[in-house]
């Protein structure tokens, strides 16, 4: 620890430094009990590490312990956006794996409490941003935007591509089709299931 801040007394964005000294304050808290300790080592790693994004913003691993840092802080949606820069930013597969199934379970829980809270405009918010993270090579979604469901269509793109989620709504927003009755969207969740069986469909029922 001392090492490393005399390197930053010498080198203030030295980014070897940086990232080893905010490491070591992580593994000096989380392998004490003291609770002043704690507390005093939590607020310095958090700082190095956003110092560290800050100055190095291409450098994936700040992004990647910035956010445990803030999951351990309670502060889950400035994890949530701190992780989805690292999603951008990294090219280690296994991490990325990682850290997009914790925000799956992040936005899951946040679109599930919203929903509850009637929060609609917050719950699909927290919707979309679950979508997009299913797979984050994609932005396509299986939808339509007609005036009537064309099944044969839906079924032609289903058998085309196995995708990981079908998202149905059931109010008509600004499109000028007809709302979905219930009995419509349980042929249109029977059909994905029965094409194929490991999408997961998802219902906005507002």
């Amino acid at each position: 620890c001392i090492h490393f801040r005399a390197a930053l007394c010498m080198k203030p964005d030295y980014l070897h430094a940086m990232y080893s000294y905010a490491r070591v304050c992580r593994a000096m808290y989380l392998n004490n009990t003291n609770e002043e300790y704690v507390g005093r080592f939590k607020a310095e790693a958090m700082d190095w590490f956003e110092l560290l994004t800050e100055v190095h913003p291409d450098f994936p691993h700040g992004y990647y312990f910035l956010g445990y840092a803030y999951v351990n802080m309670g502060l889950y949606t400035k994890a949530q956006i701190i992780w989805r820069q690292f999603m951008k930013v990294t090219r280690v597969a296994e991490e990325k794996k990682e850290i997009r199934e914790r925000l799956i379970r992040q936005y899951r829980s946040q679109y599930l409490t919203m929903l509850n809270q009637t929060d609609l405009a917050g719950a699909r918010n927290a919707l979309e941003t679950l979508l997009a993270l299913y797979d984050d090579n994609s932005k396509e979604y299986l939808r339509t935007k007609e005036r009537m469901i064309k099944v044969d269509a839906v079924r032609r793109k289903i058998k085309a591509k196995k995708y990981k989620v079908a998202y149905i709504q059931r109010s008509r927003g600004y499109s000028l089709r007809p709302s979905l009755s219930v009995a419509k969207i349980g042929e249109m969740a029977s059909l994905v299931k029965r094409l194929s069986p490991e999408t997961l469909v998802l219902v906005d029922n507002c």
